[in-house]
């Protein structure tokens, strides 16, 4: 079920990058941010009313572990920000090729602080998918 989800995830990225050079050519990159995240909020607030999770976070406990969400919405919307920017002088395709390069400093940022371990598959793997993204993209 792990790897559905996965490339669940993967394919609705990729329409939602499509999308994104939509709407950054028809209101701009600021407002297709700024909507991105008004938008992400009420979606965000569906998922979790109807999750198990509703009830099992007590902010009196857990406050310390807020950290973690707000460092990761401060990055993804300076990422989302700069994407969408981007957008307005680069075909889709090529900043999404690059924006998709980000694989890269998560492994890194795994392996460094996580201490998480690479076995020589997942380096050859790692080395096609980089490999492949860039053969894509200098054809832009």
């Amino acid at each position: 079920m792990a790897y559905v989800l996965a490339i669940l995830a993967m394919v609705t990225l990729g329409i939602g990058n499509f999308i994104f050079k939509i709407s950054t050519d028809t209101i701009g990159p600021i407002y297709t941010t700024l909507f991105y995240y008004v938008f992400g909020t009420f979606i965000g607030m569906s998922f979790w009313w109807f999750s198990e999770q509703k009830s099992a976070f007590q902010i009196s406990t857990q406050w310390s572990g807020l950290i973690w969400p707000a460092l990761a919405a401060l990055s993804i919307a300076l990422s989302v920000l700069s994407f969408s920017t981007a957008l307005k002088s680069l075909p889709v395709s090529l900043a999404s090729t690059i924006l998709n390069l980000s694989f890269i400093v998560t492994t890194i940022l795994g392996l460094m602080i996580l201490k998480e371990s690479l076995s020589l598959k997942d380096i050859v793997a790692i080395l096609l998918a980089v490999t492949s993204i860039v053969i894509f993209g200098l054809g832009k």
